[in-house]
Formats: structure tokens, C-alpha cells, sequence
């Protein structure tokens, strides 16, 4: 029952997120958040998760700046996915073919973007323990927290190594 309640209140979480990022998007207002909002059927998840709402998503991630890829994330985790991003900590450049291990998780080698994604955890509150390995990087371990079954920072920035001599 407790598990059954939290995937609720994740679904919940994430579906309002989505909400907010698709009226901020189309230049909308966004509706106070309250029971008379969501009893008006202005919280349609109809209109956001029918084929038209992706295909709305998957233009403004083409069209509208929307540098952080936050709208096209949302569709997956409501889709049950999560995404990483690694980034080059001196020129903010994706680092593409960085292998990732995740505890518990796999294994993982980032794209073009610098990203990997997986799926997310029966344990909406993990510890992940994640490792970074790329020539001409620094190696690096940090541990990934879940809260609500998501990632609220999801992008990394890894250091070049730096020859010493």
C-alpha cells in the first residue's frame, strides 16, 4: 500500500512538472495550483500525454531554446526513464563515449550530447553510486540521490585531466 501510494505521488510530481514546463513553453499562464484548477479539467494529462502532446514536446525541444532538454526529459520520465548529462568542466562541450557505471544499474557509454539514460529505480529514494571514466578526463565517483523517484540535477561537469610534470 505504502509503495503503491508513493508511485502516485511520484506520477503526481511528475505530471505537474510536465504541466508547468508546457505552459511555460507555449507562453501561457500558469493556473494557481489548487482543487478548483484540477476539477476544472484544466490539468488535462490528456493533452499532454496523447500523441499530440509529444509531438508539441518534441518541437519545442527542436524549436524554442530549451538548452537543458527539460521538456523532453519530462516525457521520459513519465515513460519511466532518467537521464545524465556529462559536460567538459572548461568549455561547458558534451564529452561523447564516456563510459558509466552505475551501481546496481549498468553500464553505460554517454552519446553526441553527453548523455546516458536508464530507468528508473524501484526505490524512489536510491543511493546510486556512479563512476565517470574517459581518456583525458579525470576519473570520477559521486553518488546520484534519488528524491520522489527523479534527479533534480542531472548534469555533470567533468575536469580534463591536467598533465603534471
Amino acid at each position: 500500500m505504502v509503495l503503491e501510494c508513493n508511485e502516485i505521488v511520484i506520477r503526481t510530481y511528475q505530471f505537474i512538472r510536465l504541466f508547468i514546463l508546457y505552459k511555460y513553453y507555449r507562453n501561457e499562464s500558469i493556473p494557481k495550483l489548487d482543487k478548483d484548477t484540477i476539477e476544472s479539467g484544466h490539468l488535462s494529462q490528456a493533452e499532454l500525454m496523447d500523441n499530440a502532446g509529444k509531438a508539441v514536446a518534441q518541437f519545442f525541444c527542436e524549436k524554442v531554446k530549451d538548452p537543458f532538454n527539460q521538456i523532453g526529459d519530462s516525457f521520459d520520465e513519465l515513460e519511466g526513464k532518467l537521464s545524465l548529462y556529462f559536460f567538459n568542466a572548461l568549455n561547458g562541450k558534451p564529452i561523447p563515449s564516456a563510459k558509466v557505471k552505475m551501481a546496481g544499474i549498468g553500464e553505460f557509454s554517454t552519446d553526441a550530447q553527453g548523455k546516458i539514460q536508464f530507468n528508473i529505480p524501484e526505490d524512489p529514494s536510491a543511493r546510486i553510486p556512479v563512476s565517470v571514466r574517459k581518456s583525458g578526463f579525470t576519473n570520477t565517483d559521486f553518488t546520484l540521490e534519488l528524491l520522489a523517484g527523479t534527479i533534480f540535477l542531472n548534469r555533470f561537469s567533468i575536469s580534463p585531466s591536467i598533465p603534471l610534470e
